[in-house]
């Protein structure tokens, strides 16, 4: 109906009177707007002064609330524009490490022939973190020298790869885990349904200075809630880098949890979940 009454008053009014216009333009949407209205029966009961009151008091609470809001845009515009300050520099800083150091093996890539293939990685080579693994394996695991496929595995893993691996009873699949858990930030989380397995992993990583912990369904309240909140510490905290006390692995059974599923929710928020693996392939 305004935009109806604008036009017709464009076509037959000069443009000296197009301020009056508004105003009037005005005056029909504050007539047209919802206000909202007391009762004229309950109006009439009430005196005046106190409808006044009720008035004043409901203005000066939107005025609060509007000055609130207004405070939140303001801080949260400032944040968005740290917040991206911080990611441009990473963004850069990202770039120039791949530049210095491509996530290629130090050797030539192995480039497979054919089209529409893509370059393969060959990671039996050396890395540029392949020195600090084998110092962490003969200090941490007493282990001397890789076998089978370890090597390989433990470099994909390092390389933030999704690794399905395969191997033999005994043939050394813990390492392939556990010791790029140690080399990187953030927690490893490690499913699997093998109770007796996980309390002597857990035994000897301990043993060894390693941060390890396991949470099941016997697991006590009170060890349960420390747990916890030594996770929860982890995710909310802004430093990134290796800690004394983070915990570094966190062995789980299979189980549905919500109040977990929300704590692993916020340690990927905070990049504190350094990687997530399943012992056995039927549980996932």
């Amino acid at each position: 109906m305004i935009r109806d009454k604008l036009s017709y008053l464009s076509d037959h009014v000069s443009s000296d009177d197009m301020e009056e216009i508004l105003k009037m333009t005005l005056v029909d949407q504050r007539l047209v707007a919802p206000v909202n209205v007391a009762d004229p029966s309950k109006s009439a009961k009430t005196p005046s002064y106190l409808q006044k009151h009720d008035v004043n008091t409901r203005l000066s609470s939107l005025e609060a609330e509007i000055q609130g809001i207004d405070e939140q845009i303001k801080n949260l515009t400032a944040l968005r524009g740290a917040l991206i300050a911080e990611k441009d520099v990473l963004t850069r800083e990202r770039s120039r490490i791949n530049l210095v150091q491509p996530s290629m093996g130090l050797d030539d890539a192995v480039q497979t022939k054919g089209k529409g293939k893509a370059a393969t990685v060959d990671y039996t080579v050396s890395f540029d973190w392949s020195t600090q693994l084998q110092l962490t394996m003969k200090k941490v695991f007493s282990i001397g020298d890789f076998r089978l496929c370890q090597k390989g595995v433990c470099n994909a893993n390092m390389d933030g790869r999704d690794i399905v691996c395969v191997m033999p009873t005994g043939g050394g699949k813990s390492l392939t885990y556990q010791l790029p858990a140690l080399l990187t930030p953030g927690c490893t989380l490690v499913i699997s349904p093998l109770i007796s397995l996980m309390t002597d992993q857990i035994l000897h990583l301990r043993e060894s200075g390693v941060e390890a912990v396991m949470l099941t369904g016997g697991t006590p309240r009170l060890l349960l809630n420390e747990i916890q909140q030594r996770l929860t510490s982890m995710a909310s905290s802004r430093e990134h880098g290796h800690h004394g006390r983070d915990i570094k692995l966190c062995y789980v059974t299979p189980a549905k949890s919500k109040t977990f599923v929300s704590l692993l929710r916020k340690l990927v928020e905070g990049g504190k979940l350094g990687r997530f693996l399943s012992r056995n392939i039927e549980i996932l």
